[in-house]
């Protein structure tokens, strides 16, 4: 009934920080659900995850302290029965991807050789947010927090509570933001970004994984560079900023090791003609970015190999001169969303000039793209877009209407088509942009800001339906946040 230690077949190759990677050959599960781990945790440990009977193993999984400091588990904690719930089964998928179910003997009967969902699934919704398109992370403890940027120029937060959401409390003072986003490091703290109101561009970590308590501000870039600043996660593990700058060019900065807050220098993509990024991951890894060009034409590039920080050149055309308008409202939200169908491939959705909505996708996971645009809406439709992957795999998109509705759509099942109609979420007048987010219990949530400038979030029905409620939760009041 324990974590076994086997290592027959196994090649240990060095990686950042002294941690290990195990190359073996694969085993048929290599990742399994929380609710298959707390089956597993039943029978191993009474489903106790700070047990320690001196037995030589220990937790909730019973991982054996051989096992836990080779992959990688102190970085959480000295030993298994000392770290979270969350933390013991990060560390038993890479036992369970190297070693397979075998490695504990309570998995015959829990389902734990054929499970193969993602426990804590990385949100693919947007990865940035501005004063008219509030942030939002899953804090390690799993409580969602929403970072906004008034009309001041400070930013509050508001954390989940009870079902609802906390009183607003200050995290920067008036006159110091224009937009931020949030993004968890490799040891599990939550990393803001804000693009300053002089241009430049700031950080703040959490002192230790949900925590919920920040240190000072570290500066990434100098006043008046940038336009835009997002943040992305490469697939090392290192956090990584991608700014446009005010030139119109783009430049990509990462940490120099994963979870270290140390960043490296600037890799410049581009000169001029650029108006705003958005960032996806490719199903190996790869962060791919869709340039809003000034011209109203999208054009893409890829990093060479997941992690690499090294690039293609740009790739233009990847939607016309003219598709997309140039001059949308901050306060508007973003025209571009980009997400990861259930077998990873990508899909690009856009609001066109003329307010219809298109899609565009690759026909196969890391593979070319589909030859044209598919219509997702008619002209006149939208004028902000956002777009997530739930629990189940289906994607869903919400739009803010022309007049000020909301609605959305998704897709019948995983990578299906999508349902017949859109599905009304909020009436005419009711928002001006929307952003998704991830809650604690893996629900995703749309946020909007409010024509009054509130800020309000609705639910998934049920987790992985993509099907959004109807009922409004206020997050922020009137006058929060600018519409303009």
């Amino acid at each position: 009934m324990h974590s076994f230690t086997r290592r027959a077949g196994t090649l240990l190759l060095p990686l950042a920080a002294g941690l290990t990677l195990t190359m073996t050959t694969a085993h048929p599960s290599d990742a399994a659900s929380v609710e298959t781990w707390d089956k597993v945790a039943a029978c191993e440990s009474g489903g106790n995850w700070s047990i320690n009977t001196a037995n030589g193993y220990y937790g909730g999984l019973q991982i054996s302290l051989t096992n836990w400091q080779h992959y990688g588990g102190t970085v959480y904690a000295s030993r298994p029965d000392l770290a979270s719930k969350k933390e013991q089964i990060l560390i038993a998928e890479k036992i369970l991807a190297d070693q397979g179910a075998g490695a504990w003997t309570c998995a015959p009967g829990t389902g734990l050789s054929t499970d193969t969902a993602d426990p804590y699934p990385e949100f693919t919704g947007a990865a940035a947010g501005d004063a008219g398109n509030p942030a939002a992370a899953v804090h390690w403890d799993d409580r969602a927090e929403a970072y906004l940027v008034q009309g001041n120029g400070g930013i509050m937060t508001s954390a989940e509570s009870g079902g609802g959401w906390a009183a607003l409390s200050g995290f920067a003072e008036a006159g110091t933001a224009k937009a931020v986003s949030a993004v968890l490091d490799a040891k599990g703290r939550t990393v803001v970004f804000v693009l300053q109101s002089n241009g430049g561009v700031a950080t703040r970590t959490e002192t230790s994984a949900g925590s919920h308590s920040f240190g000072g501000w570290s500066f990434l870039a100098d006043a008046s560079s940038a336009v835009q600043a997002q943040s992305v996660r490469f697939a090392d593990g290192r956090l990584g900023l991608v700014v446009v700058q005010s030139s119109g060019g783009v430049a990509v900065r990462a940490e120099t090791s994963p979870g270290s807050g140390s960043w490296g220098g600037w890799t410049f993509l581009s000169s001029s003609g650029i108006k705003s990024v958005t960032a996806g991951v490719e199903a190996d890894g790869r962060i791919h970015l869709f340039a809003l060009q000034t011209n109203g034409g999208i054009a893409e590039t890829t990093e060479t190999s997941p992690g690499a920080g090294t690039w293609r050149g740009w790739s233009s055309g990847f939607a016309p001169a003219g598709a997309l308008s140039t001059d949308l409202p901050a306060a508007q939200g973003s025209s571009i969303a980009v997400g990861n169908l259930a077998d990873g491939a990508l899909t690009v959705a856009i609001v066109q000039s003329n307010g219809g909505v298109s899609t565009r996708y690759q026909t196969s996971p890391n593979g070319p793209w589909n030859d044209s645009w598919g219509s997702l809406a008619p002209a006149g439709a939208a004028q902000s877009i956002a777009m997530a992957r739930h629990t189940s795999g289906v994607l869903s998109v919400v739009i803010v209407q022309s007049n000020g509705g909301v609605m959305s759509r998704v897709e019948t099942s995983a990578n299906g088509p999508w349902s017949e109609g859109w599905r009304t979420l909020a009436p005419a007048g009711a928002a001006v942009s929307v952003n998704t987010a991830r809650l604690g219990d893996g629900r995703v949530t749309a946020l909007v800001v409010q024509s009054n400038g509130g800020v309000a979030g609705t639910a998934e029905t049920s987790n992985g339906s993509g099907v959004y409620g109807t009922t409004w939760a206020q997050v922020a009041p009137a006058g929060a946040v600018s519409t303009s």
